[in-house]
Parts: structure tokens; sequence; C-alpha cells
């Protein structure tokens, strides 16, 4: 609860402070040799960045590094949206909505090489979703990130903004996913999707948003 209360507190002031103010309370990368060779062969990445640690952080660090765009839905309240895309968007990111406009247009970014960012551990709105394995409970979880991966050849990684201790700042960690999350079986991708954001939370449960509705 102290973590969540201190994401709670986060959140505005990612939206609010100066970019470069944000980007200073980031101490150390762990992983950037691997996103460096995912890059260097010229293929589009999707960024998965769940719901665990600053997730904001983690997307301002990477939109200030590559021309990028980040799927999200639509807030319950219509106004919010428009500021909303302004604050996630100042770096020149670009945010899709979760549609299908949004996806042919997240498919044309990944094939000229550029970098999407995408929250795994949404739940999913409409058809074409599947229920996988997410800490032994069959949770709803989104099929796009399969969809993408087929139609656009792009490569994937998953990525949080880690708080550390003492209100020392923030460490970025990437990491590699779990295999099969371009397979052709949505039970078989949505599981290795679970499977990849289920291995990060491990690592630091506390800091994960464990009240977000995903049944």
């Amino acid at each position: 609860m102290k973590q969540t209360g201190r994401t709670m507190l986060e959140i505005p002031l990612m939206w609010e402070w100066p970019v470069e103010r944000c980007l200073d309370l980031i101490r150390e990368i762990e992983g950037e040799a691997l996103l460096e060779q995912y890059r260097a062969d010229g293929r589009g990445l999707i960024l998965l960045a769940p719901h665990l640690g600053n997730w904001e952080l983690a997307g301002l660090y990477f939109s200030s590094r590559y021309k990028m765009a980040a799927l999200y839905s639509p807030p319950h309240l219509p106004e919010f949206e428009d500021y909303m895309i302004q604050v996630r968007g100042r770096l020149g990111s670009e945010l899709v909505r979760g549609d299908r406009r949004g996806l042919a247009r997240l498919i044309g970014l990944l094939r000229e090489g550029g970098v999407a960012g995408i929250l795994p551990d949404q739940s999913p709105r409409g058809k074409g979703n599947a229920y996988a394995p997410f800490f032994g409970m069959e949770v709803r979880t989104m099929t796009l990130v399969a969809k993408l991966l087929q139609k656009s050849g792009a490569a994937v990684l998953i990525t949080y903004a880690e708080r550390l201790p003492d209100a020392e700042g923030f460490r970025i960690v990437i990491r590699e996913c779990e295999p099969g999350l371009d397979d052709a079986d949505p039970v078989v991708a949505t599981g290795a999707l679970n499977a990849s954001v289920e291995q990060c939370v491990r690592e630091i449960p506390t800091q994960y948003q464990w009240e977000y509705k995903r049944m």
C-alpha cells in the first residue's frame, strides 16, 4: 500500500515537472546493451511496460531517446484525454488509441523501424482477447501484442522503472521476454505475455499495481 501511494503521488509530478527534472531521477539503466543490440538490426521494437514501478517515467525515458508511439486506452473521463495526450506526448511521442486504426498505425511505424510502447497488463476492451494464467489466476489478456509482432516482424522487450529505496531515484530495467509472444495460438501468445510480466513483478512485487482489474 505504501508503494501504491508513492506511485499515485509521483504520477502527477511526472506529468507536470519539466522533462529534464524527471529524467534526472534515473540513477542507472540495467539492460541498455540489450536494447542497443535489438535496435542495431533496424527492425521495429515493441517495449512492454507493465504497471510496475513508475511506468510514466519509463515512458518519458524511452520517448527522450527514440521516435516512438505509445498505445493507450481512453480514460473514463473524456475531458481528461486531451490532457493525458499532451503530457505523455511532450517529447514527441505519438499517442495511439487501442482500436483498429491505432493497430494499423503501430504496424506501419514498426515496419519502418520505429519503437512502440504498450502497457501489456491493461484489461482489454472488445473482442479478440483471451484468458491466460497470471499468478495462478485466469485473467483477460490482450492479443494485440501477438498481432503486432506477427504483422510487423518487430522485436520485443519488457521494461520498468524500479523505485530505489530511501528516495534515491529510479533504475530503468530492460529484459528479454518469455518465448512465444508471437505464436499464432492466442492461448500460447497471451500465456507468454503474462509470464513475461509476472517474471518482472516477482522481482519487485510491492511496486506492482495489484488493484488493477483484469477479470
